[in-house]
């Protein structure tokens, strides 16, 4: 039988026979207490199903965020992608105004120096 104590978060320290016999039942039972009293049981340091369960959750909402973040910011990119198709497309139909207007232009600087140097 090992000799066992409950320590402050409940879990058991469990001392091995060869120890027991050597120490004695009375000087165990202290050494038990020694240890439970200084914390140094290991295992309440590891996390709990508990533990893992909330920093499960944590972690679910931080992802959630993330994800409207996301959505928000790709609706944004749509958005201002979308205004600069249309100011795009109102460039080109102004250059293409442009070229006939410059066409124009020089179609009659053309006409006025053949008039001014030809026809005399």
């Amino acid at each position: 039988m090992r000799a066992r104590l409950y320590n402050k978060v409940m879990s058991v320290i469990a001392i091995p026979k060869a120890l027991r016999e050597r120490l004695g039942d009375a000087a165990t039972d202290d050494f038990i207490k020694v240890i439970s009293d200084a914390g140094l049981d290991t295992r309440k340091d590891l996390a709990t199903k508990e533990d893992v369960f909330m920093l499960k959750q944590d972690l679910l909402k931080v992802e959630t965020r993330l994800n409207e973040n996301i959505a928000k910011v790709e609706i944004r990119l749509n958005e201002n992608i979308s205004k600069v198709r249309k100011d795009v497309a109102k460039m080109s139909g102004e250059m293409v105004l442009l070229k006939w207007i410059l066409g124009a232009v020089m179609a009659g600087i053309i006409s006025l120096i053949v008039r001014a140097f030809f026809m005399h």
